[in-house]
């Protein structure tokens, strides 16, 4: 792992400990900085689970400050945890109460394969409904005090002051984002299984399908911005605690058809050579070329935090690779010119839900761009250095350059 710097190393280290119960001695944790540490750890979302294997490891030496710093965060974080989970468990059992058939996705349902549930934070609640069920949504989550937002297209979301969002899901992946998906979509609910959360009697997918959905909200992650150590450690956990139930052939013939296996057998070697997670029969990558790719996704995974919006840059770059479908930007002048006229003015399928009017109506596109403009210079969640970024080319240059060079070798850029 020469290629990681030692606070990074010695974060794989720690969740070795915890994950694996592998022995650890730090041997460089008299250099190493634990304050960056325990930032790295928070910026990945994985507090709980740093302070869980540290506790578990007496041979991991902390400072006793550190300590106290990730026991305070740690509780913090339970208890938030635990005052959401009670709010969200109400919304599930008024949902099945009006017969509205609920799926469980993703956290809801990986945090039970953790050694302790509250090690796997939360930012928000997925689950999947069918459309037709959308106005009874609405009025539970009215009388519930919920507020709508309108900020994508392929689900309803609902934010409170008090309480985590949660997101209702009409599909579990735009039909345009990854080629054959389709077949995969329409067969999800034949797969569903009965599951329980917060009391709730639910539904979830089977093993094999939530390993094809895991991989392709990887893949959609990393592609539009990034996904961090918490979803690499999902993905460890649920393949050892599931291989044995997986159906491999179904599993292989999806991502086969969504081509998504390059992307797959790289993020199966990552597992395999930082994180020592046995490969299952099939899907071993012995092309020793894709050890330098597997090293480049475990860095660009330090790098994107939880979801890959950390750096105003890496924005930045994420937006142009969005927008230019991955195309070379800059080594012509008339690439140049290319991408800035392409991040003006975007084509209707490359807008959010908000302008949605002119994916209806190409004729309002020129509308959305001016809307488009004045909405991103008022908006206050934006601050002045991330409207400043992309003038900061050189910058923004390197972190994109090194990206598309990435999804490209992952198969997901052509």
């Amino acid at each position: 792992m020469d290629f990681l710097n030692i606070n990074q190393k010695a974060l794989i280290e720690i969740l070795l400990a915890g994950l694996r119960n592998r022995k650890t001695n730090l041997l460089y944790d008299d250099i190493m900085d634990w304050q960056v540490v325990v930032k790295e750890a928070d910026r990945h979302r994985i507090i709980p689970l740093v302070y869980y294997s540290i506790m578990k490891s007496p041979d991991i030496k902390v400072p006793d400050y550190i300590k106290e710093m990730l026991k305070n965060k740690c509780l913090f974080e339970i208890t938030e945890q635990e005052r959401n989970n009670q709010a969200f468990g109400e919304i599930l059992r008024k949902m099945t109460d009006f017969g509205i058939s609920v799926v469980i996705l993703k956290g809801l349902f990986l945090r039970d394969i953790y050694p302790e549930p509250w090690l796997r934070s939360m930012c928000d609640y997925d689950v999947l409904v069918r459309s037709e069920e959308l106005e009874k949504i609405a009025a539970i989550m009215k009388t519930a005090g919920y507020k709508k937002t309108n900020k994508e297209e392929k689900h309803v979301e609902y934010i409170h002051a008090q309480y985590l969002a949660i997101e209702f899901h009409k599909s579990l992946i735009s039909a345009d984002r990854f080629e054959n998906s389709s077949e995969f979509e329409e067969k999800v609910w034949m797969n569903v299984v009965p599951a329980k959360v917060f009391g709730a009697d639910v539904l979830t997918l089977d093993v094999t399908n939530h390993a094809i959905h895991l991989i392709l909200h990887m893949a959609s992650h990393i592609r539009e911005a990034g996904f961090g150590l918490r979803q690499l450690c999902d993905w460890i956990l649920f393949i050892e605690a599931y291989n044995q139930k997986i159906d491999w052939d179904t599993f292989t013939r999806y991502i086969r058809s969504m081509n998504l296996e390059i992307f797959t057998r790289v993020l199966f070697k990552a597992c395999q050579k930082f994180l020592y997670l046995e490969i299952p029969y099939g899907w071993e990558c012995n092309d020793e070329s894709m050890d330098e790719v597997a090293e480049k996704l475990i860095l660009d995974i330090f790098d994107s935090g939880v979801f890959g919006n950390d750096s105003n840059d890496r924005i930045t770059a994420n937006r142009i690779i969005h927008y230019t479908d991955g195309a070379e930007t800059s080594k012509t002048l008339r690439q140049k010119i290319r991408t800035c006229m392409l991040l003006i003015f975007p084509i209707s399928e490359k807008l959010d839900a908000r302008y949605k009017y002119a994916k209806k109506c190409r004729v309002l596109l020129p509308a959305a761009w001016i809307h488009r403009f004045v909405y991103n210079m008022i908006r206050r969640d934006i601050t002045v250095s991330e409207k400043l970024a992309v003038f900061r080319p050189k910058k923004t240059s390197e972190i994109f350059s090194s990206r598309r060079m990435l999804l490209y070798q992952l198969g997901l850029i052509k």
